[in-house]
Formats: structure tokens, sequence, C-alpha cells
């Protein structure tokens, strides 16, 4: 609740409670505000500084904010100057008298000399930094472990307070490691490593990860004992903030009557503000809607025990104000915030900097209704986009948590901006919109290279095996509706571990920038003849507000319309590809208001979200008849996301080599391939049918490019052959004809909504049956940079489950991840005999064509005029 930076330095480095302020007493200035004490040893300088610091340097403090905050600069720098004559000469006599290993010295001088270096000389702040680490590492080398730790934790705060994350979490795993090998030894100096910890996943917004680490805490104490009692409120208030954010009532009920008994029985913690139960009720009713209820808190006496510096109840404060029409008093909370921000110098891009700005452009369209001005939303955008740096930091499972936030902020400005008459006002909230999407693969695509070209010392290659053992172990459990839930769950906390210290290798090599996109980047990219498309829809297609935004842009125009999409489904009965009138409906719903836009329009490119990752625009018609079809008029392209379109590859994607799969035996103790299945589909299932096709298809490649390309068929195309195939840097192409598996049964929980079990939902069916089964998340672990084409020939194998910010993660998407320049993949279930054709007729067009994408425009042509679409259009080809 309280985590901003002056009471986090304060609260938890130290004792977990108290001031670094005392009571003013009369200092003469330009005088020497303290007797030069002579003291021949550590111990006794350091008692003597002590006094110095309680009898002149809190005052002298106190005296510089009073200063500050009346504007006399004069007489502020004149205390400072002061102030800073005290700590030179201290610290010229320390360093001749103490080891910097000395826990006196560290705690009692060394901390606040850095706590007021920071706050009063951010420009040294550098230098500071250095100092920090090489008293670290001093401590660590001299194995002078509470020294080591009471420093971890000091530095960490810091690193907060900068913006850096990477560098806080690091080095608070290490401090973790060296605390948690002896607990009992290192009880305090645990709780607050851990504490901190929790600040970390809060500020990254991962809420169930800080509840882990603050329940850690919470049965540590059980075991132990406490050793703080500042730190062990602290840390139940920690599970209240998360219990409040996780909508877990009960558990947050049980965690304050828990607080409300030590607060009411310890004499010690007499008006600790962590004592103060009624900011959980106030924020939780905020949160909940309750507004009344929480104005009546508020006037019941907690107004007056809002600290100046508690962010977060702050925020709830403008809320409340906003909800019951109270502009003028939300207005002088926020320039309240933006004073405190400003005095302890918050970054401009920090979390609660960006926080704040929403809150202002909330109260800026609640009194103007229409928006009007743009400052707000520019410094958002900048705010935002500084941001999504903060994603990378975290392993791919995690990074939803972090994804989801950002991803609400940019949807709700969404649903508020999309029809602003400003054009700037909505180009702003599509680069929010577009530039949140797909980080995942974009990530992926980036991590595999870097984690490939590291030196073997990082333990990288024995991490990445023993994840792929684990992987493996994790998919065949998932499959398997006999496997023990336990075993499942131990072996994704397994993963997970592993995950991390893979990324911990990862970020310290991280010395890329992360682009983005804008509205008028893509526009510079566009020809008089080429249109950009790019589709945003909400995952909760039950919400009211439900919607799916479609986005035009040309290199002279920019529009945002509205779908409703609730009307816009799709069933394998009756949907576009079969009904005319449903056909000419949903065309009337994408292009009905646009029509003037398509004319003289010979490429669209396309980026879909939502129902469009089933839809291909291409065979939607104005009267519903094949012949007038859009592929007939233009070529339709479909890119990843709006940065796969800004960075896409120029130039030709020669076939170089190929490795191609099909054919495959599924069960090798029988003779598959002797069995009759004449109407086969390429869908998986609980009995693995074999594909007379495939193997047609894969032999057709081979007498088309001969030694170019090499097979994988029957018995031999087993998961390992496969995963060791396409290491192999010569490949090109990896082509595979096989049955696509989906698990759709499995309804995810917001929480369980991670990485690793979206990935373990989609597969492709190698050799050997259920052992040969090869995941989308084991996919996408694979660095395959090489590859300029993925053809999955396979049902469905560009559907799957729905992820946070990543649209749906297919197999289709796991290859693009890998690194995959181009995928080619299915949309629905094919059937075995024309997926030989299409595949065929496609590489005959590449071997006379100048692109992989001009190859497959062809083969789509050709086929729209022969053959139904239900057929034709299930293959896209994603850039």
């Amino acid at each position: 609740m309280k985590y901003n930076y002056w009471i986090i330095i304060i609260a938890i480095i130290i004792t977990g409670s108290g001031q670094i302020y005392g009571t003013s007493t009369d200092i003469s200035h330009n005088s020497t505000p303290f007797p030069l004490i002579q003291a021949d040893d550590c111990t006794a300088l350091i008692d003597s500084f002590q006094l110095v610091y309680k009898n002149s340097i809190q005052a002298l403090i106190k005296e510089y904010r009073a200063f500050s905050k009346n504007n006399e600069n004069a007489k502020a720098d004149s205390v400072i100057h002061e102030v800073d004559l005290i700590y030179i000469h201290f610290k010229k006599r320390f360093n001749h008298t103490c080891p910097i290993y000395d826990i006196s010295y560290l705690e009692k001088f060394f901390y606040p000399y850095a706590a007021f270096s920071f706050y009063i000389h951010a420009e040294e702040r550098t230098v500071l930094f250095d100092e920090m680490k090489t008293i670290i590492e001093t401590c660590e080398a001299a194995q002078e472990e509470e020294s080591f730790l009471f420093m971890v934790n000091m530095k960490a705060i810091y690193h907060l307070r900068m913006n850096e994350y990477t560098q806080m979490k690091e080095l608070l795993e290490r401090g973790l490691k060296v605390a948690e090998s002896d607990v009992e030894k290192h009880l305090q100096k645990t709780s607050l490593l851990r504490n901190n910890y929790i600040i970390y996943f809060m500020f990254m917004n991962l809420r169930e990860q800080a509840l882990v680490e603050a329940l850690k805490n919470d049965h540590m104490f059980e075991k132990y004992g406490i050793p703080n009692l500042g730190h062990f409120i602290k840390n139940l208030c920690f599970m209240a903030e998360s219990y409040i954010s996780l909508d877990m009532p009960e558990e947050l009920n049980k965690t304050l009557e828990r607080l409300k008994f030590y607060c009411e029985t310890e004499t010690t913690l007499k008006d600790n503000e962590n004592c103060i139960l009624e900011e959980f009720y106030f924020i939780s009713a905020v949160k909940n809607r309750q507004f009344l209820s929480a104005d009546s808190i508020l006037n019941s006496g907690f107004k007056e025990k809002i600290s100046p510096e508690s962010y977060d109840i702050k925020m709830s404060l403008v809320r409340l104000h906003l909800a019951l029409n109270r502009y003028d008093e939300a207005e002088a909370v926020i320039e309240d915030l933006k004073a405190t921000f400003d005095q302890y110098k918050v970054e401009e891009t920090h979390q609660y900097r960006l926080n704040l700005l929403k809150l202002q452009l909330e109260l800026e369209t609640a009194k103007d209704k229409t928006l009007t001005n743009t400052k707000s939303l520019k410094e958002i955008e900048y705010a935002f986009l500084a941001n999504v740096y903060n994603v990378f930091n975290e392993a791919p499972h995690q990074q939803f948590g972090i994804i989801k936030p950002m991803r609400s902020l940019a949807w709700s400005l969404l649903n508020q901006f999309w029809a602003s008459e400003n054009q700037e006002i909505k180009q702003i909230v599509y680069n929010l919109n577009t530039n949140i999407k797909k980080l995942t693969p974009s990530f992926l695509k980036k991590r595999n290279a870097i984690l490939s070209a590291l030196d073997a010392e990082n333990d990288i290659k024995e991490n990445e095996n023993l994840r792929a053992d684990l992987a493996q172990r994790f998919a065949k459990a998932q499959k398997s509706p006999l496997a023990d839930h336990l075993i499942k769950q131990q072996l994704m906390d397994s993963i997970i571990l592993v995950e991390k210290s893979i990324q911990s290798a990862f970020v310290k090599n991280l010395k890329y920038t992360i682009p983005s996109v804008s509205a008028s980047l893509i526009q510079k990219q566009l020809k008089n003849d080429q249109l950009f498309l790019e589709f945003l829809q909400d995952n909760n297609r039950e919400s009211k507000d439900s919607s799916l935004y479609m986005v035009i842009i040309s290199n002279q125009n920019f529009e945002i319309k509205k779908i409703d999409d609730r009307a816009m489904t799709i069933s394998d009965k009756i949907n576009f590809t079969n009904d005319s009138e449903y056909n000419q409906r949903w065309y009337a719903y994408f292009f009905g208001s646009i029509r003037h836009l398509l004319q003289g329009k010979k490429e669209i490119f396309v980026v879909s979200d939502g129902v469009i990752n089933r839809c291909p625009l291409e065979i939607l018609s104005p009267d519903g008849t094949r012949k007038n079809c859009l592929i007939n008029n233009c070529e339709f392209t479909y890119f990843n996301s709006s940065k796969s379109f800004v960075e896409q590859a120029s130039g030709k994607n020669e076939v170089q080599k190929i490795l191609a799969i099909g054919g495959i035996q599924y069960d090798c103790t029988t003779d598959s391939q002797n069995q009759q299945h004449q109407l086969a589909l390429r869908k998986g299932g609980d009995d693995l049918v074999y594909l007379p096709g495939t193997l047609t298809e894969v032999k057709k490649i081979k007498d088309r490019y001969s030694d170019e390309v090499a097979l994988l068929t029957g018995c031999e195309a087993t998961k390992a052959n496969f995963l060791t195939q396409i290491n192999d840097t010569t490949f090109s192409t990896i082509h595979i004809s096989t049955h696509g598996i989906i698990y759709k049964d499995t309804i995810f929980s917001e929480q369980d909504y991670l990485y690793l079990h979206a990935g373990n939902k989609a597969f492709l069916a190698l050799a050997n049956g259920i052992n040969g089964y090869l995941s989308a998340y084991e996919i996408t672990n694979q660095n395959l940079q090489h590859v300029k084409l993925a053809y999955l020939s396979a049902c469905s194998s560009g559907l799957g489950p729905q992820m946070v910010g990543n649209g749906l993660f297919s197999i289709g998407e796991a290859f693009y991840a890998a690194g995959a320049d181009k995928v080619i993949y299915s949309l629905w279930d094919i059937s075995d005999d024309f997926a030989v054709k299409f595949t065929d007729k496609f590489y005959e067009n590449l071997q006379s064509s100048a692109s992989i994408t001009t190859a497959f425009h062809k083969t789509q042509k050709y086929f729209s005029n022969n053959y139904p679409p239900v057929l034709w259009s299930s293959f896209r080809l994603m850039e």
C-alpha cells in the first residue's frame, strides 16, 4: 500500500519502522556544527558520528525540507553544504579506521550517508552505486554474510528507485541464495530480502508471485519465530494487498483479523503506519466500486491518517473523487501527488507516474467529456513505451502478469477515444495497443538467438537440456488424463526454476532496443496501391463492452472502425466459407463502410486478432458470390504484428535445403501404412490414423528439389530425430505433414494463464504415438533463426489457447516465435488429399517465383478459380 521510496527505505531496510528525521535543534549556520571528536578506533568513531547525527544532521535535514518546500533555495543549499561537510569529515576518518565490511559502520554511518547522497545529490548516483558494488563484493569475498545481506537489501531498493528492475531482481536473488542457505542464522535479513522481492513483483504487477513470497515469509515466521515485529506486520500487509488485488475476500478478512490482533495487543505497534487497517478496507471498497462505503471510511477519521507519501492510497482517493464527481478534490490530490513525485525525484517513466497520468486523463475527460488536449496522452505514450522494456526482464511464462495491466490500460483508452475527431488522439491510442501486442513472440525470437551465442561457462546448455527434459515430461503429463495433478504441478514448478536461471543469463546480455511502432511509421512504408488493416479485440467476448476494432491505414489516411463482434460466430456447419448470406454479412461488417478505400488497392496487409484469426478476409464478397471475392481484386498478406510488418525483410527468400517430414507411422508396433483411410483428416485425436497423403506430399517435394531435400518418414520421424535435424542451420525450410492436435477442454483461471500452460495445449504428432507429441512450448525453445519458411501441413495448426496480449498461441505461432521468418499453417481441419494438391502447387510456384509470398498468393489464386473456399482458404501465410 505504501510503496513510496522514502518509506520503503526507512521502514524496510533498517528496522521496519521509524523516521530518519528527529526533533529540530537550534543550528547556527556557517559555523562548525559539531565538535571534532578524536576517535582512535572504529567503535568510538561510530559512537561519535551517532551523537552528531542525532544532535545535528537530523535537524539540518529537517530544515532543508522546510526551506525546499517554501522555495527558499539559497537557504536550502546552505544547509546541504553544512551536511556535506559533516559527512565528508567522517567519511575520511572512517576510511582510515573502519573496514568497509564492518556491520556497525554500514548500518550506522554508510546507510544514512548513502540515503543522503542518493536523494540530495542525484548526479552522483553512479559513483554511489559503484561504491556499493565494491562493498558488496568485499563483504562476499570476506564471507561477512550479515554485512553482505544488509548491503544487498539497501542497493536493491536504490535500483527500484532508479527503475532498474532487472538489477534489483538479480541482486535480491543473489542475496536470497545466501540467506536461505541458513535461514535460522539470517532470519531477519531473509525476511527483509523477501519483502523487497515482494515489492519487485508488485511493481511488475506479478501479484501471484508476490503472494507466494509473502506466504513463504509467513511460514518462515511460524517455523522459526518473529525476529522483528515490524517486518512481520509489513509482511501481513503485503498478504492483505495481494488478496485485494487477486479478489480473495475470505483470505483478506483472515489476514486483517491477524493484523488487528497484533496491532491491538502489541504496545510497540501503537501508531505504527502498518496498523492503520482502514486503508485496506478503503482501497478494497474503491476497487470493488463501493464508493459510498469508501467515502464513509474516509470521513470517519481515516483521511487524517493518510501519509503524504502514501501513493496507492492517494490514487484510490482520486478514483473515489472521480466516481462521486468531486473533480476539484480529485485535481487537488493529483497535483499533490505530482509535487511529491517531483520532491522525491521519481523517474518520469515510472509506473506510478503512468498510473497518475491515466487518472489525470480520466479527470480531463470527465470534466470536458471530449478530450481536446493531447498532452496527457502523449505523456502516457512515452511512459508506456518505456515500461514495455520491463516485460523483457521476465521469463516468458511470467510476462503475462506485466502485459495484462498494460493491455487493459491501452484497451480502455481505445474504448474511450477511438471515435475522437482529433486524429492525433486516435493515433496515440492505436500506438499504445499495437505496441503491447505480441510482445512474447517478439521476445522469444530475440532471446533464443542471444542464448545460443552465449558461452558454455554460463551453464546455459545444462539448463536448456534440463528444461527440454522437464518440458517433454510435462507435455506428456498434460496429455494423460490419469496423470496426477501434484506431479504436473511439481514439473511446472521445476520448469519455472530452470526458466529463471536461463532468464538471468539472458538479461545480462540484453543489449538491444525494443522497437516501437506508430501509425505514422506504418504510413511511410505504404504505397498508393497498398492498405494496412490491423484488428484489435478484447479477450472477453462475454463482456458488454466486447468489441472488435479495425484500424485502417493508407499512406494518406488513418481511421478506426468499431465492429460489434458478438454477432460474429464461426461453426463447422455454417460459416462464411459455405454460406453466401453469411459471407456477404461479414463483408458488410468489415468493408461495407470503407469500400471507397479499397478502390485501386492491389495489396492489403493484415494483422489479425480475435475472430480474424479464423477468418480469411480474402474470401469475403459484397454479394456473397465466389466470382466477386476480394482475392480476385487484390492480394492479402498476413503479418504476426505491426512490428513484423515494419521490420519485414526484403528480397528473395530462396529455398536452399528442405527438411520434409511426412508418412509418419504413429504406432510402430503395427503396419499402419497398409490400413485404408480414404477420408482421413489431418486432425489428431486419441487414435492417430495413418495419413497416406503425407508420404505422397513429402515425396513430391523430394522429386521436385532432389538432393536439396532430407526426408524423415515412418518410424524414423521421431521427436528426437526431428529436434536434432531442425537445429541444422543448413535447412532454410521445414515442411511437416502430420496431425495437428489442439486440446480445448481446459478452461484457464487467470492465475493459471501461463505461457507454459498455453504452450502445452497445441501439438504436432510425430512417430511413436503419445511419446511423439511435440508441444508448442517445446518448439518455442528452439533457435530457428536460420529458417526462412516453416510449412505446417496439419489440421488447425494456426489455432490454440487465447493468451493475454498474444492472441492465439498455436503451433504456427510457436515456430514464428522460435525464429522462423514465415509460417504457413491451417485455420481448420484439412483433408489429406487436398493438402497434397495445395502443397505441390505451392512448391511448383516457389521454383519460379521471386519470393515465398508471391508463390503463396499464386497458389491461393489458382485454387480459388477451381475449388471451393472451404478447402484452399484454410491455409494462411504469416510473416
